[in-house]
């Protein structure tokens, strides 16, 4: 499987009194802050003190209602990624708990768990950075938990974190059909986090038909795009790849999807088929529908050569006006 930074953006928070606005045509339900840092001149630039080449994993897992199982297969799977070299691995959506029955209390696995905590531990022991897909967060609503994505550091720390924003819906009149916002709370923030191997925009699963959300963390920087998800066969089947290629080639960005895979109960399946691309949209790995790793080598020299040949991001007429939260300390300066 194995194949061959920015200014920071100051976060103001959505608009609560007016959700929404036009501006050149296009329905904007956030605002863009822009604040440049560290003397860059270019949201384009990634600091030469970042590895020219990174190694990569993304890990594909068939998780349950069991956090306790989960965590057993997710710690094997890492191990099998640090065994491979890796030193960024990336979990998939719903690592710890994928939900089999709306009727179901979600477990709060986030912040406080000893379940998370093992993960943590893992990345510290490991000496590894670790995003985790998405884990249950208090919102408040004990039915609908916001759906976290958790960038864990080389330490055992905290990093970043990302509530999902867009929630998956599927009326096909089937049993099988889904509608996320009955228990799941959307969060409201784009999430880009700093890292040793470039800025990272963080995303999961649905935001993936939103290519406004990809713009506004390529704008802001973001040299790897993380999109852990669970997509259904149904859907994954047609619109996964294509997709993922897609925001890979607008944003001339490095794609790293993780996803769920196989039967989860009697009436979900997930696709599979996780992907790591370049930012030409090249595949450099690809799983098949089976729990498995892959890996992959970042080449940050690529990606300077693929920006300079084909400048499309330099020449971006029509901005995103979105907000972008830019979290952690490590970015490669």
């Amino acid at each position: 499987m194995l194949r061959g930074q920015g200014p920071a953006l100051a976060y103001e928070g959505s608009d609560k009194s007016r959700p929404g606005r036009f501006r050149l045509g296009i329905w904007i339900p956030f605002r863009l802050a822009f604040r440049l840092e560290h003397g860059m001149t270019s949201t384009m630039e990634t600091p030469a003190s970042i590895p020219s080449v990174s190694r990569v994993a993304a890990v594909q897992l068939c998780s349950g209602p069991d956090p306790a199982d989960n965590l057993e297969k997710a710690l094997a799977s890492i191990e099998t990624a640090v065994d491979g070299g890796a030193q960024l691995i990336m979990l998939p959506e719903n690592t710890l708990y994928l939900r089999l029955d709306n009727t179901e209390t979600a477990p709060i696995l986030f912040p406080d768990s000893s379940e998370f905590e093992a993960l943590k531990q893992a990345a510290r022991r490991h000496q590894v950075w670790l995003l985790i897909g998405s884990l249950t967060e208090d919102s408040g609503d004990a039915a609908r938990p916001f759906n976290t994505c958790v960038l864990v550091d080389d330490k055992g720390e905290i990093s970043a974190t990302y509530r999902k924003i867009h929630l998956f819906s599927l009326n096909a009149g089937k049993p099988s059909d889904i509608d996320e916002a009955d228990t799941i709370a959307p969060g409201d923030t784009l999430v880009m986090a700093k890292s040793p191997f470039g800025p990272i925009g963080l995303s999961i699963c649905y935001d993936l038909r939103f290519p406004e959300v990809y713009r506004a963390l390529a704008m802001a920087g973001a040299t790897i795009l993380a999109v852990p998800s669970a997509f259904t066969e149904r859907t994954g089947k047609v619109h996964w790849k294509p997709l993922l290629q897609t925001r890979a080639i607008e944003n001339q960005a490095f794609v790293i999807a993780p996803g769920q895979t196989g039967q989860h109960g009697e009436n979900r399946r997930s696709y599979g088929h996780s992907l790591i691309l370049d930012p030409w949209g090249t595949v450099l790995a690809e799983a098949g529908p089976e729990p498995e790793v892959i890996w992959a080598d970042l080449d940050m020299d690529a990606l300077r050569r693929i920006r300079t040949y084909v400048p499309s991001l330099k020449d971006v007429r029509v901005l995103p006006v979105m907000t972008v939260s830019v979290q952690g300390t490590t970015d490669g300066t």
